[in-house]
This record gives C-alpha cells, sequence and structure tokens, in this order.
C-alpha cells in the first residue's frame, strides 16, 4: 500500500474493480497469518471500501491487531455503515481454542466461527458433522452468533462426505 498507493489510478485499485465487474464480487476476505500491519492492511480495506467491496477478516490468533483492523476500518462512516462487517474466526488448528464470545466481545461485532471438516491434512483437527452441531449449539446458546462455516470443502468431497449433512448442520443451527 505503500507504493504505489491506494488510489484510484493504481494497478490494484484497477485490478480490484475489473473482478468485482466480471465476477460481481461484493468482499474480500483478509486471512493474514503473518504480516500484522495495521497501518497498510486498513489503507488495503479503505481502498477496497472506496471500490465498493466490504472487508471481512478470518483471525484465528492476534485479537489487539484484529480490533485496530476493524475500529480504524469503520471509523469516519456513516451511522450504521460498516466496512469491516464479517470476521470468520478459525476455531480449528491455530485456532482450535479460540471462543467465539471472547472474540465478539473484544471485536465489538458478532463472528462466524470456523470449523475444519473431517480431513485426512491434520485428522487432528478434523470435525465430523455431528462433532461441528455440538459445537456450533454450544456457542449459539452461549452467545447469538452471525452464523457459521467451515474449512476447507474441498476435504469434503476428498473424503466422501455428505456435503447435505454439512450444510444440514448450518441450516438448523443457524436458520433464516
Amino acid at each position: 500500500m505503500a507504493k504505489p498507493g491506494s488510489g484510484a489510478e493504481t494497478p490494484v485499485y484497477k485490478n480490484f474493480v475489473a473482478l468485482k465487474e466480471a465476477w460481481g464480487l461484493d468482499a474480500v476476505n483478509n486471512d493474514d497469518e503473518s504480516l500484522y500491519d495495521v497501518q497498510s492492511t486498513v489503507a488495503f480495506a479503505k481502498m477496497l471500501g472506496r471500490a465498493g467491496y466490504k472487508y471481512t477478516t478470518a483471525p484465528y490468533t492476534n485479537v489487539r491487531f484484529w480490533q485496530a483492523v476493524v475500529s480504524q476500518g469503520n471509523a469516519g462512516l456513516k451511522e450504521g455503515g460498516l466496512l469491516v462487517d464479517r470476521v470468520y474466526l478459525q476455531c480449528y488448528d491455530g485456532g482450535a481454542r479460540n471462543d467465539p464470545r471472547g472474540w465478539e466481545r473484544d471485536l465489538g461485532m458478532k463472528v462466524v466461527p470456523l470449523l475444519w471438516v473431517t480431513n485426512d491434512s491434520k485428522p487432528g483437527q478434523s470435525t465430523t458433522a455431528v462433532q461441528a452441531r455440538g459445537r456450533f449449539e454450544g456457542w449459539q446458546r452461549a452467545s447469538a452468533l452471525a452464523g457459521g462455516g467451515y474449512w476447507n470443502d474441498y476435504d469434503i468431497e476428498k473424503m466422501k462426505l455428505s456435503y447435505a449433512e454439512y450444510g444440514g448442520v448450518l441450516r438448523s443451527v443457524f436458520p433464516g
């Protein structure tokens, strides 16, 4: 973001506008797991906002960084307007001990916890549909969430699992 910057004349801005127009995109998700630079992240988010996108995050750690991104990204917007409007919280692998309630409190917004479906890459991080139901229901009882989701849907296909079963969990726990 420092060079060439985030202006409408830059290639990165023009490319994101082209992607939005070509594919009808409405949001960009940031899964930053190493850089953690607030200034460049907020500049990037605001550039995307000017291009007509919402900005979402997928944290698993470093809550103070994400607090700054949410607060600075949403600062100065019209009342009720949000640029950073979703947080997809990783509750697997490095974020396996994450509690959505704590992140909601710390970020000041609802989160969508993500679980890793049954997989052969890291079987210890696998979550069956039945296990996912239990975790999502527990979190939902403790604090109404903004929804739930899974990583990595490719594993559902690879492991010959049921999309309908995993999807049914989400529809029943998070109706509407």
